[in-house]
């Protein structure tokens, strides 16, 4: 994936023209230390393709528009249902052998949930 294509998933405002210009330098951001010309050019910056950030980015939860922790957040989840949403979110994308135990795992958390409810009442 480059890395225009990480800007565009996340924030679809952005213009191709506006990168190409290096009004946004991805060296700016950090992201690489390629172009040190500083000739305002960038799309050899943008369009170069990058490995999957794992820690801050990871593939699997980046497929949609928004991130599924930003979801999580955005609704207030809670631990219980919002690690049953990123269960759901990636099943059989981060290891496609491994989809019905992600679903399983999803599963568990919402039954934890309900038990933590119905104590509750």
């Amino acid at each position: 994936m480059t890395l225009r294509e990480q800007v565009f998933r996340i924030n679809d405002n952005i213009t191709h023209d506006t990168l190409n210009k290096g009004i946004f330098c991805p060296s700016a951001f950090g992201f690489t230390d390629d172009c040190k010309t500083g000739d305002g050019n960038c799309k050899k910056c943008w369009d170069k393709e990058y490995s999957d950030d794992v820690v801050n980015c990871p593939a699997h939860y980046t497929d949609g528009k928004i991130e599924v922790i930003e979801y999580i957040e955005d609704k207030k989840f809670g631990f219980h249902l919002g690690n049953a949403i990123k269960y759901i979110s990636r099943a059989g994308k981060k290891d496609k052998s491994k989809e019905v135990e992600d679903l399983k795992k999803a599963i568990w958390y919402i039954q934890r949930r309900i038990k933590e409810l119905e104590e509750m009442s």
